[in-house]
């Protein structure tokens, strides 16, 4: 374990460019170009300013915000990308394509609030931490639409969201949360793993009593006030006083609410995390930084608890675990912060492979990168890990140990997939050539390299050229560089797809979801699945082994097509609660109807599946690639949100008659991945429904 008080944490290891000023108006010249060039469309309308500057050790990053007629433009960012020399790199993105646009709303914002709130009081939770508040924006997803972005929350359980919202028709364009929630607690790590020593306590401020300095302040929140479902930190005090020597000497007491401890221990760590991104990485947070402490929640969160329209790091207390003493978690609800100022991401998108989950979980594992590279440490929220698994546990929050693999690991939530993330940033910190420095300065490199909406396919790319930058810079060996490509090729994550491929025994577990409200309609899991048939294929079997639902109104429908992976569509679908745009099958080459965790599919020479319950289907054909995809499915009546996990394997029957092999007793043939003969014939799941639909194929 490496200490947190080292000194030696505190010196840079890669200085940073210093080309922010000249590298502004560089970008400046370069929206002037394309305004006269023909780069932006119709100057008139759409205008570009620089929001943020990050510089980092393989150069400048300059992230340029569109607005359309004065409204910004939600989720369409460019980023220039320069190098230690000052040239321009690449640029990210592009200018939207504008026109003069009618920006008066014929929604009113106070009915977007109250669709929004409405919304998620049905599917989250009851009540409200602040009211709900809405500021006119242009969504560029489809188009150009004016539209409401609707900052909403909810009291219990703790959570908030934007809503985006149509403000010319009241249709629901998309939303996801806001507050990012974690497992976390403090001590030099926390109390599992380190003891507690005594330290001086930086860049406290000498003309206040209590955690209050430079970089961050510290209160607790003595009473929590509901109006009206709305609950809100209404008073807070600072119970960290110093003695008569001025020290702040506490005895750590969790099973208390009045815990002076608490916020000396997240003042040092708030304070120790926003002044390593200061010095090793030049990011400026706002300062100071507030965290709250000591109040009865079992949980940790970044979002503004206090209402006063800043977010703060908020960390309660339950079971006899205070959730301010873990470093760990500190380090990761601070990057929550910091990634929202950097990049714009939605938590869920959807493209023409369904829903895509790729932007909520490389926020979280982004979060979790940043915690890891200061301690060193795979094991996350040891002592966090308490406050959910119990008093007595011994099981952290998440173990990065492992490499996880894209997409074959992808689940479809944002912690458990951004784990694939951060286990590559601990397989880079743990690797002799890479070390805890240089993967810190790789992944806020990328991270500040991010287009908006970013994918998994996306991230890797910004990965690779964050190491292209930093190599070009002179900045890392070719060791150093080599093994970062190896280790992000190995771990998929660079040239991840959004297609598992099966073969070879992969099984897949994904999230379903199902929100009562949409009806009929059936939504995606975030991956699809792939099996390759070669020249001999007698059969292309996939099977659905476990299946695990929150409503037993909710089963899954199963696509299949044969060449290319099923495509999607986005389709307004009306609710209760307004028009939604979901992605919607729309090329596939059959449908069937499934439910249980018992469940084959198989693909036969003669055109049809399973035990020739379905004729005229397309023939199988050996040397092509079979896809699938799985979407929820609503048998009866859902109230609210319903989710579900599906697990899935397949695999290939070899024809012996195709091979060559004229053996009698193959006759039956074998089934290939590691896949027993006598599996591979049983009878028991080749029961299929009727067939449901049939697709054109684009």
């Amino acid at each position: 374990m490496r200490s947190l008080l080292l000194a030696a944490l505190l010196v840079p290891s890669l200085a940073a460019a210093d080309l922010t000023v000249d590298l502004e108006a560089a970008a400046e010249q370069w929206i002037d170009a394309q305004a006269t060039t023909g780069g932006i469309d119709f100057p008139e309308a759409v205008t570009l300013e620089p929001r943020r500057t990050f510089s980092w050790a393989g150069g400048t990053r300059v992230r340029l915000e569109q607005f359309v007629q004065g409204l910004p433009v939600i989720g369409e960012e460019v980023v220039l990308s320069y190098g230690l020399d000052g040239a321009l790199r690449r640029v990210q993105g592009e200018p939207v394509a504008g026109v003069l646009m009618d920006v008066t709303p014929t929604v009113p914002a106070a009915v977007a609030t109250t669709l929004a709130q409405a919304l998620v009081n049905t599917a989250y939770g009851s009540g409200q931490l602040w009211p709900a508040r809405a500021s006119l924006a242009v969504d560029a997803s489809d188009g150009l639409t004016l539209a409401w972005r609707v900052d909403v929350s909810a009291a219990e359980p703790v959570g908030a969201w934007e809503f985006v919202v149509d403000a010319q028709t009241g249709a629901v364009l998309r939303w996801g949360p806001t507050m990012h929630s974690a497992e976390g607690i403090i001590y030099p790590e926390n109390p599992i793993v380190s003891e507690q020593v005594q330290v001086e306590l930086p860049r406290l401020s000498q003309a206040f009593d209590g955690m209050q300095g430079t970089y961050a302040f510290v209160n607790s929140c003595t009473q929590v006030s509901n109006n009206q479902g709305q609950d809100t930190c209404t008073e807070k005090t600072k119970y960290a006083l110093p003695d008569a020597n001025g020290d702040y000497l506490f005895s750590a007491d969790p099973s208390e609410l009045v815990d002076p401890f608490a916020e000396v221990m997240m003042y040092y760590h708030l304070d120790y995390i926003s002044h390593w991104f200061a010095t090793e990485q030049g990011f400026e947070h706002f300062s100071p930084m507030e965290g709250l402490v000591n109040f009865e929640v079992s949980n940790a969160f970044f979002g503004d608890f206090d209402g006063d329209g800043r977010g703060e790091v908020a960390f309660g207390m339950a079971n006899l675990v205070d959730f301010a003493y873990d470093a760990d978690v500190i380090y990761h609800e601070f990057m929550h912060s910091v990634f929202g100022q950097i990049v714009s991401t939605s938590f869920i998108g959807s493209d023409e492979y369904g829903l895509d989950w790729a932007s909520g979980g490389l926020n979280e594992g982004s979060a979790d990168v940043l915690a890891i590279v200061q301690t060193e440490d795979p094991l996350l929220g040891e002592y966090a890990g308490r406050g959910f698994y119990g008093p007595l546990s011994n099981r952290p929050v998440r173990d990065l140990t492992e490499l996880r693999h894209c997409p074959e690991d992808l689940y479809g939530e944002s912690h458990r997939d951004g784990e694939v993330w951060a286990s590559l940033g601990w397989a880079m910190t743990d690797h002799p050539d890479i070390g805890a420095e240089l993967t810190a300065d790789l992944f806020y490199g990328a991270i500040t390299g991010f287009p908006d909406g970013v994918n998994w396919e996306e991230a890797g790319q910004a990965l690779q050229d964050a190491a292209d930058d930093l190599f070009d810079a002179d900045s890392i060996s070719q060791e150093a560089h080599d093994a970062i490509i190896e280790l992000g090729t190995r771990s998929g994550v660079i040239g991840c797809g959004r297609v598992i491929a099966l073969d070879g025994g992969v099984v897949s577990t994904q999230l379903l979801i199902h929100p009562g409200w949409f009806g009929d309609v059936n939504l995606p899991v975030g991956a699809q699945y792939s099996l390759d048939a070669p020249a001999d294929a007698g059969r292309v079997r996939l099977k659905i082994t476990n299946w695990l639902t929150s409503n037993a109104n909710v089963a899954y429908m199963l696509y299949v097509r044969r060449g290319e992976p099923i495509w999607h569509e986005q389709v307004a679908v009306n609710t209760g609660f307004g028009q939604f745009n979901v992605p919607v099958p729309t090329d596939f080459d059959f449908a069937v109807e499934g439910s249980g965790g018992d469940f084959t599919i198989e693909v036969l020479p003669d055109g049809s599946i399973a035990d020739g319950g379905v004729d005229g289907l397309p023939a199988l054909e050996p040397g092509a690639t079979y896809y699938f995809s799985v979407a929820s499915r609503q048998t009866g009546t859902v109230q609210g949100y319903a989710n579900a996990e599906i697990t899935v394997e397949g695999d290939i029957w070899i024809d012996p008659g195709l091979s060559g092999d004229d053996d009698d007793d193959d006759a039956a043939g074998t089934a290939c991945n590691d896949c027993s003969s006598s599996v591979a014939a049983a009878p028991g799941g080749l029961l299929l429904l009727p067939l449901l639909a049939w697709r054109r194929r684009r």
